[in-house]
C-alpha cells in the first residue's frame, strides 16, 4: 500500500474479533484472523497494535487472578508468531531509522524470560533496536553495556521478590554511571508496584509490556520535540 493512499479502516467487528481471539488464547483462530485481515489490505502496524492489545488483556487478567502463568506463555507465543508474520511486511527502511535503542535483560538471580521476550517482540515490531542481555544479568553488566552502547533506555525485568535487592542495586549503579540521563531506567515484572518502586527507584515501572512500549515511544518523541 502506498504512503499516499489512505489506510483502509478495519471494521470494528473484525478488530474486536482479533483482539478477543488473542485474549482468549485461540492460537490458530487468532493467527488465521490476523492473516485474513492483512491479506484484505488492512494496515500492518495497526494490526500489530491490536495484537498487542489482545496480549495486554491477558496480562491484566493474570494480574486479577483470572489467568495462570500458562496463559502468559501462550499469549507470548501468539504474539511471537503474529510479530514474525507482520514483521516481514514492515518497511525495510525502518531498520535504518529505528525509533530508539533499548538495552534489555532480566536481573541477576532471576531466569524468567517470558515478560522480557514479550516486551522485546513488541519493541522490535514498533521499530526499536533491542540489545537483549538475556537472563541472570549482574548489575555491573547493565552498567558496562549502558556505557558502551549508549541506549535510550535500560529495561530490567524482575519477577522474583527475592531479586529486588539486585534490581535496586542495578538501578542505582546505572544511574550513578549516567547521572545526566532522564527517564532512562525502566523496570518491569508482576512483583512490582508503586511501593516497591519507591525502594527500587527506577524512572518508570510497568507490569504491562504494551504500556512500556508506548512510554518509550512517547518519551522519545518528547525528547526529539
Amino acid at each position: 500500500m502506498s504512503d499516499s493512499q489512505p489506510k483502509k479502516e478495519i471494521p470494528p467487528a473484525e478488530k474486536a474479533l482479533l483482539i478477543e481471539l488473542i485474549s482468549s488464547l485461540q492460537e490458530k483462530d487468532s493467527l488465521r484472523q490476523l492473516k485474513k485481515l492483512h491479506q484484505e489490505g488492512y494496515d500492518t502496524e495497526e494490526l500489530l497494535t491490536y495484537c498487542m492489545e489482545g496480549v495486554r488483556r491477558v496480562g491484566v487478567g493474570f494480574e486479577k487472578g483470572e489467568y495462570y502463568i500458562s496463559a502468559l506463555i501462550m499469549a507470548g507465543e501468539i504474539m511471537r508468531q503474529s510479530a514474525e508474520y507482520l514483521n516481514s511486511f514492515l518497511p525495510t527502511v525502518r531498520s535504518a531509522k529505528e525509533l530508539g535503542h533499548i538495552l534489555l535483560g532480566t536481573i541477576k538471580g532471576d531466569i524468567h524470560d517470558l515478560g522480557k521476550n514479550i516486551l522485546k517482540d513488541m519493541l522490535i515490531c514498533n521499530g526499536f533496536k533491542v540489545t537483549d542481555l538475556g537472563v541472570d544479568v549482574p548489575p555491573q553488566t547493565f552498567v558496562e553495556k549502558a556505557l558502551e552502547l549508549e541506549p535510550d533506555f535500560v529495561a530490567i525485568s524482575c519477577l522474583l521478590t527475592n531479586c529486588l535487592g539486585n534490581l535496586a542495586e542495578a538501578v542505582e549503579m546505572v544511574r550513578k554511571a549516567k547521572p545526566e540521563a532522564k527517564d532512562l531506567i525502566i523496570v518491569g515484572g508482576n512483583c512490582l508496584d508503586e511501593l516497591i518502586n519507591d525502594h527500587v527507584k527506577a524512572d518508570r515501572w510497568f507490569t504491562d509490556a504494551a504500556l512500556a512500549v508506548q512510554f518509550c515511544k512517547d518519551a522519545l518523541e518528547s525528547k526529539k520535540g
